[in-house]
């Protein structure tokens, strides 16, 4: 065979070959232009598109949510990234903002609330919602004004919806706001389980009192979350009962701790529960 015959390997081999064979035929063909030549010739021409990709480019990059690595990021992507990054930090600097100040005591309302004000235009059982967790926050001892700076409405607002006489048929509007509120949790589980130690898990528990001076039945006296190695839930209760008896109130009432691996939850739902009846120490 003549090596002349031979088939064009490369691209450029290949454009040159076709536009040759197209030449022969009287046809003319111009190669098609170079995206990145033409990307640059429009950016050149609009300096005010140039200084918008440089600085997508730049705060992706400046706010730690993209870090270059050699892959090409389409517009979507970087718009997408920058997207993330600002609920993550708006989200962040809310969950401060609560923890400053609010008891707590009304924190899940108050994320509540707040997660309510993002979703009221999304529906009708968001809508139907507010009046009932303005009732419930007020009921929990939150301010009027709070209410209202959570929910971002007015405070008269508020004020007119608690002079109202409450609907009677409240069961789906009550489901409506146990998922905002389970869905709230969660978020806040997957974020702190996301610093837990590779290897570990995320273990979230309550410690309660029956018939302590908190009131009849069973009360909470501690909660938090501790990461420690999977399977070993029943050690971590122990640890746990055992540093609270410690305080007194806890070493002379019937006393339980409640183990999940995620939100916390019910004793129904909890993984793992240690009791024990410390009322004759």
């Amino acid at each position: 065979m003549n090596t002349n015959d031979q088939q064009p390997q490369s691209l450029k081999e290949q454009q040159a070959a076709a536009l040759r064979y197209a030449a022969e035929r009287g046809y003319e063909a111009k190669p098609a232009p170079d995206a990145r030549e033409l990307l640059d010739r429009l950016l050149d021409g609009r300096p005010q598109l140039a200084a918008l990709a440089l600085n997508l480019v730049t705060a992706a990059i400046e706010s730690g949510v993209a870090v270059p690595d050699g892959r090409p990021m389409s517009s979507l992507d970087i718009v997408s990234t920058l997207r993330r990054g600002r609920r993550s930090k708006m989200l962040a600097e809310r969950a401060a903002m609560i923890e400053r100040e609010f008891p707590d005591k009304l924190h899940p309302m108050a994320h509540a609330l707040a997660q309510l004000a993002e979703t009221r235009k999304a529906g009708e059982k968001a809508t139907e919602s507010t009046p009932v967790m303005i009732r419930r926050a007020k009921a929990e001892g939150m301010k009027p004004a709070d209410i209202a700076r959570l929910l971002k409405v007015s405070e008269s607002h508020v004020y007119a919806v608690l002079r109202k006489l409450p609907d009677q048929a409240t069961t789906d509007v009550e489901a409506f706001i146990a998922e905002i509120i389970g869905s709230m949790e969660q978020d806040a589980y997957d974020a702190r389980r996301a610093h837990v130690p590779e290897g570990s898990t995320l273990y979230t528990y309550r410690i309660e009192l029956f018939n302590s001076p908190a009131g009849e039945g069973w009360q909470t006296w501690g909660e938090g979350d501790t990461d420690a190695q999977p399977g070993t839930e029943s050690h971590v209760a122990a640890d746990l009962l055992a540093d609270a008896e410690e305080d007194e109130e806890v070493r002379t009432h019937t006393a339980r701790v409640l183990i999940w691996e995620g939100p916390e939850g019910t004793a129904d739902t909890a993984l793992y529960v240690l009791g024990r009846d410390n009322s004759t120490k």
